[in-house]
């Protein structure tokens, strides 16, 4: 007897671990959550709007990352273009540029 208590006390703990269930007040049982009649209800969703907007959700997240981190990946190529050594002006034109001023 205890056995068979045990196997259903484990069964019912699995049960319970994977799903919320609602009992009302006549005894019925009610998985949560429930879906609502609405259409735009998330659980009422087609496998083929649901898989839209999980694509939708990836696209944004991946094209977030590539503007926030690809810049990091062209910094080098960047230090090469506009290092210091490149930009330098000639020592004769910064001279006239001086007296320009003046």
């Amino acid at each position: 007897m205890d056995l068979e208590k045990s196997e259903k006390s484990m069964r019912a703990y699995k049960a319970a671990q994977s799903s919320v269930y609602l009992i009302t007040s006549d005894g019925r049982t009610l998985e949560l959550p429930i879906p609502s009649r609405s259409p735009n209800d998330p659980l009422r969703w087609s496998l083929l709007k649901r898989s839209v907007v999980m694509c939708v959700i990836s696209l944004f997240t991946f094209v977030g990352l590539v503007l926030v981190q690809g810049t990091s990946l062209l910094l080098f190529a960047l230090e090469n273009e506009y290092s210091p050594e490149v930009c330098q002006l000639p020592q004769e034109l910064l001279v006239e540029l001086s007296l320009i001023n003046v």
